[in-house]
């Protein structure tokens, strides 16, 4: 598990930095980013720009580079749906292969509202019958773009999750598309993540600011280490002022 986290501002469109798990700044780091204090004002833009950066940091620029990613929530309405659904989406744009977005979340599904479709036959449907997970996936919004809906509601999510079924089905999405994201419910509440975790390159978790505590984020990460689970980084999410250039070096 990599001891660095990889921060997102939303709204602010400015500083990012890579944590060490204590909380401090670690310019030690081999791919630390200095920080870039240029305010901007556009606030969509500032999102866009943010996007960019972690969709370079996460995928583009790692190596090894995963392809197959699980975004977890750290806590409810931490914005990780939306994160997953625009991180895909930008994969699509800006990749030459193909890429597809699985719902993952069985208890909470939403991604199929993102793209404006029902939740037909998905990820459930494919565990409770034999046959291809490529026969669930829908193309949406570009050619390039598939979705796997989460589907039929099961009220034994957890156990279905952790079914061999689902292991040969990842490994089958791997093969068919260049990069799988898979949407999981908040990682401090229910350990789906742990289990789709351990079938991909990953996960990266998103934290939402002014909410998430940093004492639950410490559990949740020896959680994922315990499991052999490697974090590839973290997003701050929602934070909506900006931190003094002053309070932030001493941080």
């Amino acid at each position: 598990m990599s001891k660095n986290f990889e921060l997102l501002q939303r709204l602010s469109g400015g500083p990012e930095a890579r944590l060490c798990p204590e909380g401090k700044p670690n310019p030690a780091a081999p791919n630390w980013v200095p920080i870039e204090r240029n305010p901007v004002h556009d606030l969509a833009g500032a999102w866009h720009i943010e996007q960019q950066k972690l969709l370079r940091q996460l995928f583009l620029e790692a190596r090894p580079s995963p392809r197959v990613v699980v975004m977890s929530g750290l806590d409810t309405s931490s914005g990780c749906t939306l994160l997953c659904a625009q991180l895909a989406e930008l994969l699509a744009q800006q990749t030459s292969g193909a890429t597809c977005l699985v719902d993952g979340d069985l208890r909470r599904p939403s991604l199929h509202r993102h793209f404006e479709v029902e939740n037909g036959a998905g990820l459930a449907d494919a565990l409770l019958e034999a046959g291809e997970i490529r026969s669930y996936a829908r193309p949406v919004a570009q050619k390039k773009l598939w979705l796997v809906t989460a589907g039929t509601e099961v009220p034994d999510a957890y156990t279905l999750l952790a079914s061999e079924r689902l292991n040969g089905y990842i490994a089958e999405l791997r093969r068919s598309f260049d990069y799988v994201l898979i949407d999981s419910p908040a990682a401090s509440l229910y350990t789906d993540s742990l289990v789709l975790g351990s079938m991909a390159d990953g996960v990266a978790l998103v934290i939402k600011a002014n909410v998430s505590r940093r004492s639950t984020t410490q559990k949740v990460l020896e959680d994922f280490a315990a499991a052999h689970v490697r974090v590839l980084g973290a997003a701050l999410n929602q934070r909506t002022f900006p931190v003094p250039q002053a309070i932030y070096s001493r941080l």
